[in-house]
């Protein structure tokens, strides 16, 4: 099912965003907690499931490793025998580890805790069921489900995009008001108890793309924020903004992505303070996406995706917290999976038509 996600349409159920956080705390009155690295596997069925038993500070990558063990998608069953549902895969071979809901309701991974305990997400068919007729959007409520397997708890917020910092002080989600016609980026510092509204949109409800929600990446230093969206149809932008002084969005995206046929989205901080973000143009003929990697205004390119990868720039990316590793969404013919690290790209997963695997978040 195609659906479009910051201006562009996306092959997969639902486009995604996943963050991590370790230590108890509270956004809006929900229970949250901050990252380390889920239960995955690298090995068969049986070790994946031992290595799933073992405490979250056993996961993190071994000698030689440069990319997580698991990550987490989206799963929708193309017939009755498969439901739909969150699960967690092998980074490895792509084998589902464990299933983390059986949800009919299209759930959305969008973070992950710092200390990878908790898993949170949205539903997108709850999108439907606001009461804001002018524009037919609504903020969805927040679930969280235990990433070891659990009963899914209700969370007290409502928002499709929410992001975590490395350490778990800071805590970025959108908010809208007046049925999306104003939209803010909520910023709240749980060491200082302070929070701040940087406003992310204005919208007028006959515009042709307003925006409604963002993708959002803290940096290590508890200070920058990455935020990608589209201001207008067709154009998707990445900006870095100073979240304890901004008050609005810059006037300006980031170097790559500044000129007009320039295209930017799912940008991710790792904790070195590099920036890895997708990057096409939107031009006639053949303009490959490519993973570009930023810091401090110097840019590099990781991978050139191959046209299966970036069929009609239709992938998506979402890059690992350790800097060296990046999941690729994409595919011609079927929704494939890819890993990108330590310079080679491995194809880990393949979509069926029994079962379609999307929106994957490093874990």
């Amino acid at each position: 099912m195609a659906r479009t996600c910051c201006g562009r349409e996306v092959r997969s159920v639902a486009q995604r965003i996943v963050i991590v956080l370790a230590l108890p705390a509270t956004v809006a009155g929900c229970a949250v907690s901050v990252p380390g690295r889920p239960a995955g596997a690298s090995g068969p069925a049986l070790d994946a499931a031992r290595a799933v038993a073992r405490p979250a500070h056993s996961l993190q990558p071994g000698a030689g490793r440069s990319h997580p063990r698991a990550f987490v998608a989206s799963v929708f069953g193309a017939s009755g025998r498969v439901s739909r549902g969150l699960s967690v895969f092998s980074a490895a071979d792509g084998h589902i580890i464990r299933k983390l809901t059986r949800d009919w309701r299209f759930p959305v991974a969008v973070a992950v805790s710092p200390d990878a305990r908790w898993v949170y997400y949205f539903r997108e068919s709850d999108q439907a069921l606001g009461q804001c007729k002018a524009t037919g959007f609504s903020e969805p409520p927040l679930w969280r489900v235990p990433a070891s397997g659990g009963r899914p708890r209700r969370a007290a917020l409502r928002t499709t995009s929410l992001a975590f910092s490395p350490d778990g002080r800071m805590v970025a989600y959108t908010s809208s008001r007046r049925c999306g016609r104003t939209v803010w980026i909520v910023i709240r510092d749980k060491k200082a108890g302070t929070t701040r509204h940087i406003l992310l949109a204005r919208n007028v409800p006959t515009s042709n793309n307003p925006i409604f929600t963002a993708q959002l990446s803290w940096a290590p230093d508890d200070r920058h924020l990455a935020v990608a969206v589209t201001p207008a149809a067709a154009i998707n932008t990445v900006s870095v903004v100073n979240a304890r002084t901004a008050t609005r969005m810059p006037a300006k995206a980031i170097a790559p992505c500044t000129r007009q046929e320039d295209e930017c989205l799912d940008p991710g901080f790792d904790r070195r303070g590099r920036l890895t973000f997708l990057k096409w143009r939107n031009q006639r003929g053949r303009h490959p996406e490519r993973v570009i990697r930023w810091q401090h205004g110097h840019v590099s390119r990781l991978v050139t995706l191959s046209r299966n990868q970036s069929s009609q720039n239709s992938a998506s990316i979402a890059a690992g917290g350790a800097g060296g590793a990046v999941l690729i969404e994409g595919g011609i013919r079927r929704h494939q999976i890819w890993r990108w690290s330590a310079g080679r790209i491995t194809l880990i997963r393949s979509s069926t038509r029994r079962m379609l695997v999307s929106d994957v978040l490093w874990l």
